[in-house]
């Protein structure tokens, strides 16, 4: 009896002693855990001071990029743009789908909107060239716009890309006006313009000072109304404008032609790299380009 309670005490020493042993340890110990917090602290904080300045680069970056409009047509929405949208953003460019209300008012008021909202956008980013990209009638509200008292130098400094632009109007439009019913569809704001003139320089021209302008034409119609290549509602002809610009003619109809590939890669292109005026490019086959004539305004323009 007397042994056990021996040995039961010797077992409750010999735990109190490795209890101490272990306490002491972790007290010798305790400096070594304080350096691996203040580390771990440390670490923390080079980690948020990371995040600081590369949220701060990127606010950086944000300031320096250009910012690129794009301008849907009449009857349009931004939904029109989204593709070329998407493929201009991956490129990194900080793209501005406008939206407007084509039959509500006439070209000129949407251009005075349109340039009311470019000096917003140069406000935030003053000094950084705007650049455009305009569908169908969207390339006569830019003119309009640009040609606005309102409208900032910024937008007169960047590259004008017009997709099947009406720059003539549509003989097929003036020549659907006739119908009543097209005139009530079209209402008597810029519907009524676009069937019945011809001719818009009343809206001025093109800044000179723009850096470059693109002019993406297509053929892909079998319309009977035309004589001559066209995309269904214009003909080639009234694509062209009367001053320096890049032309590209694609096997693409009015509509079709903002989903093509070859469309956003000719536009994608025409931001990202230099190209030479003075050329025409005719593309007739899938991934195959081809030149098709060169170009001369004085000849060009004549009417055949």
């Amino acid at each position: 009896m007397t042994r056990s309670i021996i040995s039961s005490k010797n077992l409750f020493f010999l735990f109190s002693f490795f209890c101490a042993i272990a306490q002491i340890g972790n007290s010798s110990n305790f400096s070594s855990t304080f350096d691996q917090r203040a580390n771990l602290n440390r670490l923390i904080g080079n980690i948020e001071d990371s995040y600081e300045k590369d949220a701060l680069a990127l606010r950086l970056e944000m300031d320096n990029k250009c910012w690129l409009v794009c301008i849907h047509g009449f009857l349009g929405s931004p939904w029109n743009m989204c593709f070329l949208a998407k493929n201009l953003r991956k490129n990194q460019w900080d793209v501005d789908n406008w939206r407007y209300s084509s039959r509500k008012l006439c070209i000129s008021e949407h251009g005075a909107q349109l340039a009311q909202h470019l000096a917003k956008l140069a406000k935030k980013r003053p000094q950084k060239p705007i650049h455009f990209v305009a569908h169908s009638m969207g390339a006569l509200v830019l003119l309009s716009a640009l040609n606005h008292p309102s409208c900032p130098e910024e937008a007169k400094l960047g590259r004008v890309a017009l997709i099947a632009p009406l720059l003539k109007g549509s003989s097929w439009a003036r020549w659907l006006g006739q119908f009543s019913l097209v005139k009530w569809f079209l209402k008597d704001f810029s519907g009524r313009e676009l069937i019945e003139e011809s001719d818009f320089s009343r809206l001025g021209s093109y800044p000179d000072s723009l850096e470059k302008i693109l002019v993406v034409a297509g053929k892909a119609s079998v319309n009977p109304f035309f004589k001559e290549e066209n995309d269904g509602t214009i003909s080639i002809y009234e694509t062209f404008l009367e001053q320096p610009h890049e032309r590209f003619v694609v096997n693409c109809g009015h509509k079709t032609i903002l989903l093509s590939k070859k469309v956003c890669h000719l536009v994608s292109n025409f931001f990202l790299k230099d190209s030479q005026y003075g050329q025409v490019y005719y593309i007739n086959k899938p991934g195959y380009v081809r030149l098709y004539r060169a170009f001369s305004i004085a000849s060009t323009l004549q009417h055949e």
